[in-house]
């Protein structure tokens, strides 16, 4: 919530932006002054009579919104979502005001868990604040389509979808993808049988991962691209990444995708040569617009570069940097596990249990993260024959399986149980939900390229796909697809 704080300190600050003053009202300036030193209990008892209904709507413009503004930003701070939501509804009413204003009472309607609210203020976005609507973290519009969905508003979701696919939407976020939007309003058009409105929308989809998934996925085999040339569609996806690395010199995310679009394609030496940009003389990744978010990933990103050029201490190095915690002391979670599994990977047993925290309670786990360290861990020990070692992590992992779609395919993996991991192979090849991941896995790619390390799993894995059981499965679920990328990198 300090982001808002910092924020609506930015605006207070800005130059042309009317700030409340003493003799505009000595209650505004004084709890603008409270806000400003991040006192938020004292902001809130100074405002609370002026946001009532009908009252800060007799202030001037700037007077009234500052008001509402700062008193929503403390609710929120405070984690009283709805409230907030309530205020910045209000104080969005006001002709003039700014569009970090409109993002955070989307904001307040996502963590306020208000579905309707949420999609009232894309709508109202997409009516009249089209800056603003271009402008917002795709990743909370995605986030407001889930609340509809979960609401079971289907009316209400189909709307805002349709509003964000509509041309008019253009996100400024250089990466930013609108292809999950087509595919969700793809799924509701196909399951009421409008098959040639569901055949449209997948028509507009660009990104090569969501072409793939479309295309693996039965339930859409009479809407999807036929004969999808999946190479091509990635040399598409990285000329436009390649603009957006030109018109948006100080951002990460474009160096970072399209590295991984280079490394798919089998070119991990241009794929350096793309993410060295970030290390120009006189910047670093974390100097970055972006970089407090993303260095970390680029880090990872260069690892994975390494990985595929065969030098495991480089790839090492490089995910060691990324795993640091942030300035807060706030592990990398991610890039913690990714880097015990890059020792793994290179068969470094030892010193990927060495990588991992001697206490799991301490670090910021989702139920996926929690899964995936236990599942290191397991791996770890099963490389160096530590069976004694196995026994707790392997009953996390059975437990908690739903949490991660693959996870007792890899444990029965790594500990060579070949009869196990068949089973479990054929459990996501006949779900729905798991279906297409499992294709993807099991298709066939181009080879590693030379030095490219495999890891015992990846090899056991390849064996097990050829036993008839499996095979039959493969079928039954469409068959292993011929893609003539690199593996693991879509």
């Amino acid at each position: 919530m300090k982001r808002w704080m910092m924020v609506m300190a930015a605006v207070l600050a800005a130059p042309g932006i009317p700030v409340a003053r003493a003799d505009d009202d000595a209650v505004v300036a004084k709890a603008v002054s409270a806000f400003q030193n991040q006192d938020c209990p004292t902001t809130l008892r100074l405002l609370k009579p002026l946001v009532k209904p009908g009252v800060a709507e007799k202030l001037s413009e700037p007077l009234g919104v500052h008001a509402l503004y700062l008193a929503a930003v403390c609710e929120s701070y405070d984690g009283r979502f709805a409230e907030a939501q309530a205020l910045a509804v209000r104080a969005t009413a006001y002709s003039e005001v700014t569009d970090e204003l409109w993002h955070f009472r989307l904001f307040a309607g996502l963590n306020a868990k208000d579905a309707e609210g949420a999609a009232a203020t894309v709508l109202a976005m997409r009516e009249g604040r089209g800056g603003a609507l271009n402008t917002t973290d795709i990743a909370w519009l995605y986030r407001a389509d889930a609340l509809l969905r979960e609401a079971k508003r289907d009316a209400l979701r189909e709307r805002v979808l349709q509003a964000l696919v509509d041309n008019a939407y253009d996100p400024e976020d250089p990466v930013a993808s609108k292809d999950g939007f087509y595919q969700r309003l793809m799924r509701i058009r196909l399951e009421r049988g409008d098959v040639a409105g569901a055949r449209e929308m997948a028509g507009r989809i660009e990104t090569a991962p969501m072409l793939l998934n479309i295309t693996l996925d039965p339930r859409y085999r009479d809407v999807a691209p036929r004969d999808l040339d999946i190479r091509a569609a990635v040399e598409r996806q990285l000329s436009k990444t390649r603009d957006a690395i030109a018109r948006n010199p100080g951002r990460l995310t474009p160096l970072i995708n399209a590295a991984r679009l280079l490394r798919a394609l089998g070119q991990p030496k241009a794929a350096l040569e793309i993410l060295e940009k970030a290390r120009a003389p006189g910047r670093t990744p974390e100097s970055h617009v972006d970089g407090q978010e993303m260095a970390p990933w680029w880090w990872n990103s260069l690892a994975e570069t390494h990985i595929m050029l065969g030098d495991a201490d480089a790839a090492i190095a490089a995910m060691r940097e990324g795993s640091k915690p942030d300035a807060g002391g706030v592990p990398q979670v991610s890039q913690l596990i990714n880097l015990a599994s890059t020792q793994i990977q290179f068969r470094r047993y030892a010193d990927a249990l060495k990588a991992l925290p001697a206490d799991d309670a301490k670090l910021p786990l989702s139920p996926f993260g929690a899964m995936q360290i236990r599942l290191v861990r397991l791996c770890a020990n099963a490389g160096l024959g530590n069976t004694a070692a196995l026994a707790a992590d392997r009953s996390y992992i059975e437990a908690k399986s739903a949490d991660d779609g693959k996870a007792l395919s890899e444990m029965f993996l790594c500990l060579d149980d070949r009869d196990a991991a068949a089973k479990a192979l054929i459990a996501e090849l006949e779900d729905p939900d798991r279906r297409v991941a499992a294709l993807t896995r099991l298709s066939n790619y181009d080879p590693p390229l030379p030095g490219s390390p495999v890891s015992i799993a990846e090899v056991r894995e390849a064996e097990v796909k050829q036993r008839p059981d499996v095979q039959a499965a493969l079928e039954k679920a469409g068959g292993a697809r011929r893609i003539p990328l690199q593996e693991g990198e879509l």
